[in-house]
C-alpha cells in the first residue's frame, strides 16, 4: 500500500492516532476489528472476497468502505480519493 500512496503523491504516514485522515486494516489479521472498532469513519478493510463473516463484522461495526482485495487493489486511487473527499 505504501508504493500506491506514493504513486498519488503521498509520501508519508502518521502514527499519531488523532492525526490521521485514513487508516488500511486487513480483516485476516487478528486484532484487526479491535483497530476498527476504534475509527470505523477512517477505516478502509479489505479481505478475500469469499469471507462474508468479515465483511459483515466490519459493517456491523460501522466501518462503511471494506472491500474484496481484487477490487481494492484494482481500484485502489478511485477508492482512497472518494474516502478522502468525505472527511
Amino acid at each position: 500500500i505504501a508504493e500506491m500512496l506514493k504513486a498519488i503523491g503521498i509520501d508519508h504516514a502518521i502514527d499519531d492516532e488523532k492525526s490521521f485522515d485514513a487508516q488500511f486494516v486487513n480483516l485476516v489479521e487478528e486484532d484487526s476489528f479491535k483497530i476498527l472498532e476504534d475509527n470505523p469513519g477512517k477505516t478502509i478493510a479489505i479481505c478475500s472476497h469469499v469471507m462474508r463473516d468479515k465483511f459483515d463484522r466490519a459493517k456491523s461495526l460501522g466501518c462503511e468502505n471494506v472491500y474484496a482485495n481484487s477490487y481494492f487493489f484494482s481500484n485502489f486511487q478511485e477508492i482512497l480519493r472518494n474516502f478522502l473527499k468525505t472527511k
